[in-house]
């Protein structure tokens, strides 16, 4: 495992200048010693919380600086800990390197420090106690020394390996042969160009704990590239040089570990390349080049080396009719290499008005944006954290097109303070206002005035004729989000949203407004070529039912009732973890149980057996996602004359009609329990609390219906004894989900629902 930091306490918390008297090391910073190499020091902890300060200065660049800690106690009382710090910009001192002996431990302390020297730099040198909690006067000794390397001459830049440039040169083999072991490599470059340092390395096959890290300096020591990370059998840094003299360093990650058995190569080798720091900088860029096939400013390139950066003079805005949107386009020029790609829109000011990361493999990318004065530049690098071991090839486009965009006209309608009226009184045929989502970030807003003095429905639909790149996204705003639907897969074919929602009204009547924002749903695309029309509709609340010879009777059950219900029951459905529905339960309708048999409700009684026939009860669907509940409670039958059964149970039947010439709606009935008697429900079948038995339309197809469950000669649907309780029936949309497109339905322009309850009461059987 690797160990960067070894252990420290938690006295770390403690000031690095804290006041000790120590013997030997300086106790603060006044008091601090001065080490010199080779020369040996000695000092004691001679009282607990002691801290001994050393300071040295390390001016041979490059090299490892060990550091020796030792004692001659056998069973010493101070387990000494040492720290190794160097000095920031700001004075302030900065922990390298620490080390301490064995808590608790039997010999002598003998610590070894190797610390890696790159500058010229102060170190200062921290010994006390590990847990700062014991003390001797015992003493220990400090030495300060730059060592031989063990495998040679080779640990700083005027000992370093020369290394020849060439494609077919033999790589130069080494190892990591002691801790602080630090492997320096020179080499010369004779033209401007691109070069690939490659580290091979065999770790060996029972694992190693070494792990590489490989520096690239100039001749100047300016680090010029470098990696350090997690173990790999390759490492490949590919700069772009100048004329001079580099050196390579490679010593292991932290300098803590060492392996002779895990051997790595090294070579260097000029790297072809499509330019070289040619337009690596925007005064640089290079023009799009129009292409007659395409109908667009275009280019190819290559990221070749670290820090290549490509910039790239978009084509002009120019002048036309409309709204100019520039489209900017990228992809991998068909390599497929898993290549992360930095593409960014630069405008005239020189802000970042796009940025993407693009990996290779990837569909094309595309974005538009509403252009301005120019000129645009498109800026093309390697993605932060991308490696550049090779080149990696894209193709980048661009183009202006100048779209007729009424809406956008000035003041335009891209703010709810500028938002275009819809006429909530038209019809299907008449009512469509059309817009574009022409560019990245381009909102539409649409509005709807009314007053609060009624029930109503507002409905609004969005529409395209084709397939689009922006995933249209609609939300309906008022006091708040009321409500947002979208559809992700705009490419898949033409999009058609649709939602709505119950207005309720209030004492006083008020005039109020509803907006609506129509956009991409990630806010990321447009799509200049393809309309969308919108329109908005304040559907009034149908005062009674239709009538129907096959629901004769029917009560109607509108949503005016359930709002004004005062005996309903709060019942919430759950569709998911995040999406909860609540409505009102009507108690009343539904119920048949008692001495007194309830309005609409018939009792008859043959052979010991009850039927009970409950009224027809109708209504609509009337708004998005809504559903019509009733409460049911199957208890054993008191109708004051028989004694009330231990043991029974209900057979049910349960009529769904749609007349002519039937819905839009695909009416479902469910019926759930309620075992919990909380009103606490959830929509899947099969769960305690989810519903046991459904029926409704088949299909889409608008027909009438008439759907019986159980059907004729069909296994019984019953409830016994042991589920005594409270029942509930909802009503609603099923919606298709499946299907080529959205499928919540609602509304009045088809027949209602009619559904009937019939109950056969057995008592002295817990089931058929």
């Amino acid at each position: 495992m690797k160990t960067r930091y070894l252990l420290w306490t938690a006295v770390l918390g403690l000031a690095l200048g804290a006041c000790s008297t120590g013997g030997g090391g300086g106790d603060d910073d006044g008091g601090i010693t001065e080490l010199a190499l080779r020369r040996t020091v000695s000092g004691t902890i001679g009282r607990v919380g002691d801290v001994d300060w050393y300071h040295f200065r390390a001016v041979e660049a490059n090299n490892v600086l060990r550091i020796r800690v030792t004692s001659e106690t056998v069973r010493p009382d101070v387990d000494l800990s040492v720290a190794v710090y160097e000095e920031d910009g700001s004075g302030g001192r900065v922990r390298l390197y620490g080390d301490h002996a064995p808590d608790g431990g039997q010999v002598p302390a003998d610590l070894e420090l190797d610390v890696y020297v790159d500058a010229p730099k102060d170190l200062y040198i921290a010994v006390r106690d590990l847990l700062d909690d014991e003390a001797s006067d015992r003493p220990y000794y400090l030495t300060v020394d730059f060592p031989d390397a063990g495998d040679g001459e080779d640990g700083n830049f005027a000992g370093a390996v020369a290394l020849e440039v060439g494609e077919d040169v033999e790589p130069v083999r080494d190892r990591i042969a002691y801790v602080g072991d630090v492997d320096c490599y020179r080499f010369d470059v004779a033209a401007d160009g691109v070069y690939a340092v490659d580290v091979s390395f065999s770790p060996y096959p029972g694992g190693t704990d070494v792990e590489l890290a490989i520096d690239l300096y100039d001749e100047d020591g300016q680090r010029v590239a470098g990696y350090a990370g997690p173990q790999r059998h390759a490492y490949r840094l590919v700069p772009h040089l100048a004329v001079g003299t580099y050196y390579v360093v490679v010593q292991d990650f932290g300098r803590d570990d060492a392996d002779e058995a895990s051997p790595y190569g090294i070579s260097v080798a000029p790297v072809a390349a499509g330019e070289v720091a040619a337009d690596d900088r925007a005064e640089d860029a290079a023009p799009l080049v129009f292409d007659a096939a395409a109908g667009s400013y275009r280019a190819e390139g290559s990221v070749d080396y670290l820090g290549d950066e490509d910039w790239y003079a978009a084509a002009d805005v120019g002048s036309g009719t409309g709204i100019p949107v520039l489209e900017l386009a990228f992809d991998d020029a068909g390599s497929g290499a898993a290549f992360r790609y930095n593409v960014q829109l630069v405008d005239a000011a020189g802000a970042v008005v796009v940025t993407h990361d693009y990996v290779g493999g990837s569909t094309t990318y595309r974005t538009q944006v509403r252009a301005e004065d120019g000129p645009y530049l498109v800026r093309i690098r390697a993605a932060d954290g991308q490696d550049v071991t090779g080149s990696a090839p894209y193709a980048v486009s661009a183009t202006v097109e100048w779209v007729d965009d009424p809406a956008e006209a000035a003041p335009g309608n891209d703010t709810i303070d500028t938002a275009l009226a819809l006429d909530p009184d038209a019809g299907p045929a008449d009512g469509w206002a059309e817009g574009r989502i022409a560019y990245r970030g381009d909102e539409d807003w649409y509005a709807v005035a009314t007053d609060t003095g009624a029930y109503r429905v507002l409905e609004v639909f969005l529409e395209t004729d084709d397939a689009t790149r922006t995933d249209l996204a609609l939300a309906v705003i008022g006091d708040g989000l009321l409500d947002k639907v979208g559809d992700p897969y705009g490419e898949d074919g033409p999009t058609r949203l649709e939602t709505s929602l119950l207005l309720t009204p209030s004492d006083p009547v008020d005039p109020i407004s509803y907006f609506f924002r129509v956009a991409d749903g990630q806010g990321d695309e447009g799509e200049p070529d393809v309309p969308y029309r919108i329109r908005a509709h304040l559907a009034e609340i149908p005062a009674e039912l239709p009538a129907d010879a096959e629901a004769p009777g029917a009560v109607y059950f509108s949503e005016v009732d359930e709002a004004g219900d005062a005996s309903a029951e709060p019942v919430r459905l759950e569709r998911n973890a995040l999406v909860q529905q609540r409505f009102n339960a009507n108690t009343t309708l539904l119920a048949f149980n008692g001495p007194t048999v309830p309005d609409g409700v018939t009792r008859t009684t043959a052979d010991g057996v009850t039927t009970i026939a409950l009224p027809w009860i109708g209504g609509y669907v009337d708004y998005r996602g809504d559903q019509d509940w009733f409460a049911l409670d199957l208890e054993a039958l008191d109708d004051g004359v028989e004694p009330v059964a231990d043991v029974w149970y209900y057979e049910i039947r349960i009529d769904l009609h749609v007349g002519e010439p039937g819905s839009e709606v695909e009416y479902v009935w469910r019926l759930y329990r309620d075992p919990n008697g909380n009103g606490i429900l959830v929509d899947r079948p099969g769960d305690s609390n989810g519903f046991f038995a459904s029926a409704g339309d088949p299909d889409v197809t608008a027909a009438a219906l008439d759907v019986t469950a159980p059907e004729a000669g069909g296994d019984p649907f019953w409830v016994g004894d042991a589920w005594a309780g409270r029942f509930y029936l909802s009503v609603g949309d099923f919606d298709y989900v499946s299907a080529d497109e959205p499928d919540d339905d609602w509304g009045y322009d088809g027949a209602p629902y009619h559904f009937r309850v019939t109950l056969t009461y057995h008592p002295g059987a817990s089931h058929p």
